[in-house]
């Protein structure tokens, strides 16, 4: 049985290299069925469950798999990626992974699906050269200068709920979310492979470039955190740490953000000496401009409680700024409130702190 199939199998890869490309296809597909159906048709099932099936086969197929299925299904996604038709390519690719997922095709497979993602997310790409060419070719993508920067969007007018009839190479709807589920595909599938780091900086960029900072801001850590030795390490710091300032609602919010953003900045001093003065100028000047960021928060809690008029939590949050940033302009103007506070505590005669003053807070009216 497996030899007939081996036959097939050849018969089809013959096919596909005298370029007749949809027939290929075709007998790829029909071979792909037939193989399942050895294994996983009903009456097979049948067959097991009542005990009368060959148990020495099965047992192979469900430990190894189907060596035969394995390589039909790699082809008929490469006859379909050669088409252009590259939605289809896409589910014969997660196909293979799902069902093989230590397959031996794994680096064809994961360069494949990038040059896909690449194409329908708008990054430069090969394949819109190729598409002017009467049949796309299949040349490896290693030796590719691959480019993941962030760069300017060339998806083109893409809003999921509006179909696309006219142009096969798209799916039909939302390119985009096909495009990073390509990507989630390589570093889910082969998370040490060469492919990985560069499949989670392009999604990270394109939602960068979509303005969706929080998801951007999670990838960013995720290439920080998994691939330390990735020449994208630079960049997952810099924009990481724009994309978590970028997150930061103002100085009525959490400070959380500015603190995150601060902490990347000063650990990019530290361990990339290799940039220039005036990279490291830039990125201190950054890091002030945070520190300012977060006084102007804490004097935000200073104007909240003067209009609630709790004047204890006043003085707390003045002290806090007077303490942690002694030089800066909110500074004075903390001690200029407190002045003012104390000085009206004593014109009262209740002294600003009870616990001071060896009195009793007075009970909640």
């Amino acid at each position: 049985d497996l030899d007939i199939a081996r036959e097939q199998f050849r018969v089809a890869k013959r096919l596909y290299d005298d370029g007749e490309i949809a027939a290929a296809e075709k007998a790829f597909k029909q071979l792909v069925q037939a193989r399942r159906e050895r294994y996983e048709s009903f009456g097979t099932k049948v067959r097991n469950f009542w005990g009368v099936a060959d148990y020495a086969t099965q047992d192979i197929y469900n430990n190894f798999g189907d060596p035969v299925e394995e390589d039909a299904l790699f082809m008929l996604a490469e006859c379909q990626f050669k088409q252009m038709r590259f939605t289809k390519a896409q589910d014969s690719y997660d196909d293979l992974l799902n069902r093989y997922a230590s397959t031996r095709h794994m680096d064809r497979v994961t360069k494949q699906l990038f040059r896909i993602a690449r194409y329908w997310l708008g990054f430069p790409n090969d394949i819109e050269k190729e598409k002017a060419k009467s049949g796309i070719q299949l040349a490896s993508a290693e030796d590719e200068q691959v480019n993941v920067s962030a760069g300017q969007d060339e998806s083109g007018w893409d809003i999921p709920i509006i179909p696309n009839f006219t142009d096969r190479s798209r799916p039909v709807y939302d390119a985009d979310g096909r495009g990073l589920q390509a990507l989630r595909s390589i570093w889910l599938h082969d998370a040490t492979g060469p492919l990985a780091d560069d499949a989670l900086m392009l999604s990270a960029n394109h939602n960068l470039r979509k303005r969706n900072f929080v998801e951007a801001k999670r990838l960013y850590e995720l290439v920080r955190e998994q691939y330390p030795d990735s020449p994208h390490l630079k960049d997952a710091f810099l924009l990481g740490s724009h994309v978590t300032l970028a997150a930061y609602e103002g100085p009525e919010y959490d400070g959380t953000a500015l603190d995150k953003s601060r902490d990347l900045k000063q650990t990019m001093l530290q361990i990339f000496p290799e940039m220039s003065e005036k990279e490291r100028n830039m990125l201190q000047r950054e890091i002030d401009e945070l520190h300012d960021g977060e006084i102007r928060r804490l004097w935000g809690q200073v104007e909240f409680y003067q209009r609630k008029n709790v004047p204890e939590s006043v003085a707390l949050h003045c002290n806090v700024i007077i303490n942690r940033y002694p030089n800066s302009s909110y500074a004075e103007r903390s001690r200029a409130v407190l002045r003012e506070i104390q000085a009206e505590a004593s014109n009262s005669g209740r002294p600003l702190w009870v616990w001071g003053s060896g009195e009793k807070p007075a009970p909640a009216r």
